[in-house]
């Protein structure tokens, strides 16, 4: 993850339903995770709820996304507070 933050970016895990990720988070979280995916498409209320409370334990920003596939551009928004959230990992 190095490599991301040498870029300039904010790591972000994506589409953390699949896969099992969820077990992975505080490894991920150890080596530079700053971001998880709640809101997709994709995701059930349920799923949100579950993502927000990941977050929420693991000091995670909430994001959010679309693929070409599952919806169109700006059908997912997230809060400007995420933006600015994001600008502060930026700055650490």
């Amino acid at each position: 993850m190095d490599f991301i933050h040498q870029a300039g970016g904010v790591v972000a895990l994506a589409h953390p339903k699949f896969g099992g990720a969820e077990r992975f988070l505080p490894e991920l979280v150890r080596e530079g995770l700053k971001a998880i995916e709640v809101y997709h498409p994709t995701h059930t209320r349920e799923d949100i709820k579950r993502f927000k409370q990941l977050a929420k334990r693991y000091k995670l920003v909430e994001v959010g996304g679309t693929d070409s596939g599952f919806g169109g551009v700006g059908d997912i928004c997230v809060s400007y507070s995420a933006v600015k959230k994001l600008e502060k990992c930026l700055k650490k």
